[in-house]
């Protein structure tokens, strides 16, 4: 698999922007990506995101992170 590299510099954790901390570096943020941080949603048994846009996109190469052992941790 080839691995995807993310232009631009990581968020501040202690002074990260604005809605999701991803969105200076992601190609595919929109308008609500800049406002509000996303919710985690279960997108299968076992898998979750936090991303305003899961639902519509369809990335190839990016398979599903299985978070299941931190199921019942805190989430951002």
């Amino acid at each position: 698999m080839r691995r995807i590299t993310l232009p631009g510099e990581v968020a501040n954790p202690a002074n990260p922007p604005a809605g999701c901390a991803f969105h200076p570096r992601c190609r595919y943020a929109v308008a609500c990506c800049r406002s509000a941080a996303p919710a985690w949603t279960e997108a299968a048994p076992g898998r979750f995101v936090a991303c305003h846009r899961a639902a519509e996109l369809e990335l190839a190469g990016a398979p599903l992170i299985d978070l299941e052992p931190r199921r019942h941790a805190a989430r951002p």
